[in-house]
């Protein structure tokens, strides 16, 4: 049977999540500028900013490091395995 890690519990924020949405905030309005440098792309803004979001996010999840999660019975078992991978 798997067993999981769980690293964060729901609905906590870390730095890397900070950094992550400084990507989008920035990214997503840069994009939408460069698409109005396009001659003859005359497309709803909506349109613009939707497809700006979209390949940021992409590039979001692209920079981002791979993670591996793995199940335990219990959360005990969890947190010393996270303590064993990330010693502080």
């Amino acid at each position: 049977m798997a067993n999981k890690v769980i690293l964060s519990k729901f609905g906590s924020l870390n730095w890397a999540d900070l950094g992550k949405g400084a990507i989008m905030a920035v990214g997503t309005p840069v994009l939408y500028m460069l698409q109005e440098l396009i001659p003859g792309w005359n497309a709803d803004p909506i349109v613009k900013a939707a497809l700006g979001a979209l390949i940021t996010y992409l590039i979001k999840n692209i920079t981002s490091p791979a993670a591996v999660i793995t199940t335990y019975s219990s959360n005990d078992e969890a947190a010393s395995v996270a303590a064993d991978i990330n010693p502080k």
